[in-house]
């Protein structure tokens, strides 16, 4: 299978969600609005910790993936929705993180 770029998995997200319904009711893309499509990423990730708990994870590991796909297929379709490039962010944020003391003040 053909491997996709970042801005074609972006764009094949967002015009699916598009036409699944899930921006129709969104008319103006502010801030509250982009706030609750943040929370629906943090959701699927909830789903995902919560799949790999059920169970042995090393057996349930398909599922905790699938839950972290949908949190990313969400961000996709966000940065579509708000024409952020994503590519030109995730690049200056590894470079601002490859620049970082060691763990940098985190604990873990």
């Amino acid at each position: 299978m053909k491997e996709k770029s970042i801005s074609k998995l972006i764009e094949e997200a967002h015009r699916t969600a598009k036409s699944k319904g899930f921006w129709d009711d969104i008319e103006e893309k502010g801030p509250r609005i982009f706030a609750c499509l943040v929370m629906l990423v943090v959701t699927e990730l909830s789903e995902s910790v919560e799949a790999a708990r059920n169970a042995n994870f090393r057996n349930r590991r398909h599922s905790a993936s699938e839950e972290l796909a949908d949190a990313v297929i969400r961000i996709f379709d966000i940065c579509a929705g708000y024409d952020i490039d994503l590519y030109k962010e995730i690049r200056k944020k590894m470079i601002l993180n490859s620049r970082r003391k060691f763990k940098h003040g985190k604990r873990f």
